[in-house]
């Protein structure tokens, strides 16, 4: 069992960043999905109850559960078939909110801000510091009054959003992400928690290094919907994320000049064992595009068409039906291709040809 621990933002770390750009030496950041994720012991889709441990103020329930029913289950933030959390008076996962002085999941640090316990498990533990039953100098949390002012007047020197403790403790409790050392634009599982003031500290949702993670330990919940935009670390990956392949179900055809000729293949991620549950998934509600000209031409002139390919897991999920480009016939040369976006490359260009004839 793994326990975990986060705490204040160390705001010494954001000076030795600063001095090191004024230097001329800007710290290295790696692009790559969040470490230390595993499946644990869910299966894809698995509904995860959780209850509170106690009678606790509505602005802490309330904002738990917006954070584990509503934004970490979220399609637009979480494009994963990871388990999902949900509320339930009976839930063998429990979330407290503690006066205990010391850390919870480990017995020491009287610095502690939250933490989780028993990451993997149905049984997992989020713990939330109570301020008022075990103060720690002047830290508060933002949602007891919505904003940071403490008790006795002034504003507190240490102010964090629950929603943004949530997300992070989920993360060590679903997928047993560990803390990572990327920026807080790719991932809310940095080992120190931002204040509310500070970058990152309205992050409520996981972010695109975490979605990525997510995403190759349950693979993809919508094929339509985007993948995390974090890819390009990844063993296998293209230029800037997971390659994507266009195919055609032929090479070159055969149409008279006064009627449509039918033509399908299959637009996808690239089959490769290094992508894991993510290899060759269907990219449906992408836009494929068709390039054309004239076997003697040298240059293509690009169509104005697109289609949108439909989910199917395997064999073709694009067509498209190609019109006479000349009443005089010949043969055309076509080439169809994916423009790539966040998390994936640009596919290859599948070409084939028409020989159209005005003699059918």
């Amino acid at each position: 069992m793994r326990s975990f621990i986060g705490h204040r933002a160390l705001r010494a770390a954001g000076a030795a960043a600063v001095a090191l750009v004024l230097l001329g030496v800007a710290p290295v950041q790696a692009h790559s999905p969040t470490a230390g994720g595993s499946r644990g012991q869910f299966s894809a889709g698995q509904s995860l109850p959780y209850r509170f441990g106690g009678t606790y103020p509505s602005w802490l329930t309330s904002a738990t559960q917006d954070s584990l029913n509503t934004k970490y289950r979220s399609w637009t933030n979480n494009n994963s078939r990871g388990p999902e959390p949900i509320y339930s008076s009976t839930g063998s996962a429990v979330v407290y909110y503690s006066a205990s002085l010391l850390a919870p999941c480990t017995g020491a640090d009287p610095q502690w801000l939250q933490c989780a316990s028993g990451g993997g498990t149905t049984s997992f533990r989020i713990y939330i510091r109570n301020f008022d039953g075990a103060p720690y100098s002047d830290w508060r949390w933002w949602d007891t009054s919505s904003s940071c002012t403490k008790p006795s007047g002034g504003t507190a020197s240490g102010c964090w959003y629950i929603r943004r403790a949530m997300i992070h403790e989920a993360g060590h409790a679903i997928p047993t992400f560990g803390h990572d050392t990327q920026t807080e634009d790719d991932t809310v599982m940095r080992a120190t928690s931002p204040e509310v003031d500070q970058a990152g500290g309205n992050h409520f949702v996981f972010q695109r290094c975490d979605q990525a993670a997510l995403q190759l330990l349950w693979d993809v919940k919508d094929y339509t919907r985007p993948y995390g935009d974090c890819f390009d670390h990844v063993a296998g990956h293209g230029v800037r994320g997971l390659i994507t392949t266009v195919t055609t179900n032929g090479t070159s055809f055969n149409a008279c000049v006064s009627t449509g000729k039918l033509i399908g293949g299959r637009l996808a991620v690239k089959t490769d064992t290094l992508y894991g549950l993510l290899s060759n998934n269907p990219l449906a509600g992408r836009t494929l595009w068709f390039d054309r000209k004239s076997r003697a031409a040298t240059t293509w002139t690009l169509r104005a068409e697109s289609t949108i390919p439909n989910a199917a897991t395997t064999g073709t999920n694009w067509t498209r039906t190609f019109g006479t480009p000349s009443t005089l016939g010949g043969t055309y040369d076509y080439r169809a291709h994916y423009d790539g976006e966040a998390g994936l490359d640009p596919s290859n260009a599948a070409t084939f040809s028409i020989a159209w004839s005005a003699s059918c």
